[in-house]
């Protein structure tokens, strides 16, 4: 069986590398080659952003509701699998991920929002799953979410959390029942520290929060959010 990439996808890919050739200036690759920028988040990388936003190559497989192209599942892996060669830090677990996930199942606020920005290129998450005793076994996660009357109480502690440092929103996963045998693990879309989607959260100034890894290693206790 031979199994390989049509004429048409062969065009795009061709299309795609000279896309990205003229996208990286020197500036950006200057930028991204400082310790601080590497995984992007600086002035230049915003601008790129907001360049593949506008040409409408961000979520070529979304619906065009949002901004996409509704391509296939095919050409959405030619792009990251193009841009990825680049080197060009694109934040895959934003439109790869939490983006489709918020376009699919978010609520009316949520999809105009967040998820037709994402595509615009001017909104990017972190993850917040990762805790000093729990990796990828979510299952072993222990921040809390308390439900409150106009929200919910947040009481945990994060780290190894990418992109923190210039991320818009955290994509934060928590527990709301210590009591079920199989506690239900509750995803919260968090803003960041100079926003506007929390209550009563005077975090400090996010460099205080990165570790020599450029990770986000904690959340302050307290943190309330609206539902």
């Amino acid at each position: 069986m031979l199994i390989q990439l049509s004429q048409k996808q062969l065009k795009l890919q061709n299309e795609l590398q000279e896309y990205f050739e003229s996208l990286i200036t020197p500036a950006l690759k200057a930028e991204l080659s400082q310790p601080e920028y590497f995984e992007g988040g600086g002035p230049e990388f915003k601008k790129a952003m907001k360049t593949m936003g506008s040409d409408g190559w961000i979520g070529l497989s979304w619906k065009k509701e949002f901004g996409g192209k509704e391509l296939s599942p095919i050409e959405q892996y030619i792009f990251v699998e193009t841009v990825m060669r680049t080197g060009f830090p694109f934040p895959f677990l934003t439109t790869e991920s939490v983006g489709p996930m918020i376009a699919e199942y978010g609520s009316e606020w949520a999809k105009e929002e967040i998820a037709t920005k994402i595509l615009k290129g001017e909104l990017i998450f972190g993850i917040g799953y990762s805790e000093p005793n729990s990796g990828t076994d979510l299952a072993s996660l222990q921040t809390k979410a308390i439900k409150q009357t106009d929200g919910y109480l947040i009481n945990g502690q994060k780290m190894w959390t990418s992109l923190a440092n210039f991320s818009d929103y955290i994509w934060l996963a928590t527990r709301t029942d210590f009591e079920a045998k199989n506690p239900f693990i509750h995803v919260s879309i968090v803003k960041d520290k100079n926003g506007v989607y929390k209550t009563d959260w005077d975090v400090q100034s996010c460099e205080s929060f990165i570790n020599e890894f450029g990770k986000w290693s904690k959340f302050n206790p307290g943190l309330e959010l609206p539902v």
